[in-house]
Parts: structure tokens; sequence; C-alpha cells
């Protein structure tokens, strides 16, 4: 028996230990309601379930993406349903980058920062072929030769989960727009600015000691640093956002998920 049919992990059971509980859509629809309706009528339907709860747990990291594939992003749709069809691995969030923001506008970042989360059986013989697949199509990726290819990043992060042999994966791909385009548009080249990411990190980045506390001065200290980064990144996005949606970009943007496409490599 080929590894992905494999008996496998309940992720519904998953979701429940790691407190990740999404509603199931019949909780949402309760009579049907979603039928003909848009991918953004799903989402703010969902938005009102949560706020009608008075819950602020709504995010694409909250909510199931087998019961409610409408909040990834169309173009990688595709790929992440793919994926959950693997006994040994789920999708939970996926981005292909922002072309539009929460109200509608063209964003100032567009595809600069394509990513996608999931997590595996760490062990699974279907998930290390599949995570050494990735690996080499990532690398090929970076040697590919493609305009722009010199300035992207690519980072790959694992987390272990309270279920025993489950990491949470997260790669993520970031977009630096090129010294040709800024000379090109009469702008100064700049980095982009640093996340300072999540507050464990952070601390073990700067010598800090992680609390649980609120009102710990490092999670203060953290929350001010994660403040600044918010308004230099949109500072940032309002100066070079044309390069983030050029076609050089979305380029980039479209290579990097087909590291992930499974259904050629099954066998």
């Amino acid at each position: 028996m080929i590894a992905e049919r494999m008996k496998s992990t309940d992720w519904k059971e998953f979701w429940k230990k790691e407190e990740l509980s999404s509603p199931s859509r019949i909780a949402v629809f309760p009579n049907r309601e979603d039928i003909g309706m848009s991918d953004g009528e799903i989402v703010f339907a969902l938005n009102d379930f949560f706020e009608k709860q008075e819950s602020n747990l709504f995010n694409m990291t909250g909510i199931d993406s087998e019961e409610f594939p409408e909040i990834i992003d169309k173009d990688i749709r595709a790929v992440c349903l793919e994926l959950n069809s693997l006994s040994f691995l789920k999708t939970r969030e996926g981005c292909g980058g922002h072309e539009y923001d929460k109200t509608g506008d063209v964003s100032n970042v567009g595809y600069s920062e394509p990513h996608i989360v999931f997590y595996a059986e760490e062990k699974n013989p279907g998930f290390e072929k599949f995570a050494n697949n990735v690996d080499k199509k990532l690398r090929q990726f970076k040697k590919s030769g493609l305009p722009s290819i010199e300035n992207i990043i690519l980072e790959a992060d694992k987390w272990p989960t309270k279920t025993n042999g489950i990491l949470e994966y997260r790669v993520r791909m970031y977009i630096q727009p090129t010294e040709e385009w800024c000379r090109r548009n009469n702008k100064s080249y700049m980095q982009k600015p640093k996340d300072p990411g999540f507050y464990q990190d952070w601390c073990q980045e700067n010598g800090f000691e992680y609390s649980e506390d609120e009102n710990d001065e490092s999670r203060k200290k953290w929350y001010e640093t994660k403040k600044k980064w918010w308004k230099e990144r949109e500072e940032f996005g309002n100066e070079y956002g044309e390069y983030f949606r050029s076609a050089e970009a979305r380029k980039l943007r479209d290579e990097f998920f087909k590291a992930f496409e499974y259904k050629n490599d099954k066998q």
C-alpha cells in the first residue's frame, strides 16, 4: 500500500487538540445559504458568524480549508486542495500574495509575500518523499534564471505541535524590488523591513526571556517592535507597490507555488 493511503492522523481531532477547531459549513450555513454565493460573500458570512459569537478568532489560521476552500486565494487553491487529498498532510493557510486588501482596494504589497502553511506527519514515508521533492524543486527554482530571481528570499520554518509527531511547516517567499527597476522608476534601492516574527522566536533571537504574561516587559517590547515594523512595511509598500504587482513579480510567485504541486509526483 502506498504511503498516502496508509491509516493516518484524524485531522478533525487534531484541530481540536491544537485548539484550532473550525466551524463546520453546516453550522455557518444551516439552510445552505452558501449555494450561489461568491467567494467574497462566503468569507464575509464567516466573519459575521464569528462576530455574532463575539469571537475575534476569525483569521486564516482559524478556518479549516477543507470546509471552506473559499478562504484560499483562487490562484493557489488547486495546489492546497490537492495537498489536502494526502492523508499525511493538511494545509491550514495559503496566500498567493495580496492583490487586494481587506477593503477591496489594490494592495500596496501586491504579490510580494506568497506563503503556504501546512501540518504534516514528520516520520511518514509519504511526507518524507513529498518534503524532499519540494526541497529539490525550490532549489531548482532558485537556480532557474528567471528575471529578478536573485531578488527573492525563501524561508522555511517548522514548529512542534501539541500532538506528538506532527509539525507545523511554513514556507514563505519574499520579493525585493530590483535595483534596475528602482533606477528605471527614479526610486532609491531599499531593503524591505525585516519582520520581527513570532514573540517566542523574537525573544530567542534578541536574548529576552519568553513569558506567557501579557504585561511582561519583553512582550511589551515585542509589541512595540511589531508596531514599528508594520508602519515601516506600509511605507515600503506604498513606495514600491507597483513592482510587487508587476508581471515579473507574479511570475516568481507562480513558479514558487509550482514547487508544491504533487499530482504529477504520485506513484
